[in-house]
């Protein structure tokens, strides 16, 4: 019960600090060949990590400039020449959402393409995304944390392998 109050309660502040303005339209046409920096927000659980790491590497391969949000303890599984962002526990409040410290590394990133892996979804990466400064933020299928986001993805498969690789085959066609 506390724990969904405390939830409801950092949606609550993470909407109050969003408020959008009415904005211009975004084109979504070459999205990807159009961007130069991504940030990615890397899954916080082992499994499915190496297949997303596939991400990481599509967009290098392609001449992206790539900055990574990453948990501390699995820093060490990606190569030194992505730019890493490392959180731990304690970069996570009470109400779920980034520290203080951590929110002012963030806000210094600017990247056109925001892009969370975690399936599900969780606050504290909704609001990570929103703490950098890009044009597109996205996130694969994240329940009510959509609004957060302003492209989706939705796919049926439950394998991370097969997910993953779908969504690099998505993320090719623009």
């Amino acid at each position: 019960m506390l724990k969904k109050i405390k939830y409801n309660i950092g949606r609550f502040l993470l909407k109050l600090r969003l408020k959008k303005k009415p904005g211009e339209q975004t084109v979504y046409n070459g999205l990807i060949t159009n961007s130069k920096r991504v940030f990615i927000i890397m899954p916080e659980k082992l499994a499915g990590f190496d297949e997303a790491l596939d991400v990481v590497r599509y967009f290098t391969l392609h001449g992206k400039k790539v900055a990574i949000l990453i948990k501390k303890q699995l820093s060490e599984k990606v190569s030194d020449n992505v730019a890493k962002i490392e959180y731990d526990e304690n970069d996570i409040t009470r109400l779920n959402l980034p520290s203080k410290s951590l929110n002012e590394k963030l806000n210094k990133i600017e990247c056109d393409l925001v892009i969370d892996l975690n399936r599900p979804g969780k606050l504290f990466f909704a609001a990570a995304s929103n703490s950098v400064k890009g044009k597109i933020r996205f996130a694969s299928h994240n329940g009510d944390l959509l609004e957060f986001y302003n492209f989706h993805y939705h796919s049926s498969a439950k394998e991370p392998a097969v997910f993953y690789r779908s969504l690099i085959s998505f993320f090719s066609m623009f």
